[in-house]
């Protein structure tokens, strides 16, 4: 009669490549599939959050406070916060 050690030690043992291949795939796959999850969620999530922003909610920016907040040339306030 046949242990089950020696079951397992049969099939773990050098099979021509094809179980070294297996223990590779398999984790690989794996972090694939979690990734692939992951970034689909994300988008998801970011696709709402744009919906949200874009709402008729959002506060909306003047022309002049949107002019007030732009910096010179030079990198430092404009003339006119002067």
């Amino acid at each position: 009669m046949t242990s089950v050690a020696t079951i397992v030690g049969v099939i773990l043992a050098h099979q021509g490549g094809w179980d070294e291949i297996l223990m590779v795939a398999g984790p690989v796959l794996l972090m694939w599939l979690i990734l692939r999850v992951a970034n689909k969620r994300a988008h998801r999530m970011a696709d709402a959050a744009s919906a949200h922003d874009t709402s008729d909610d959002a506060p909306v920016e003047t022309a002049e406070e949107s002019a007030s907040d732009q910096l010179s040339p030079r990198g430092g306030p404009s003339p006119r916060d002067r």
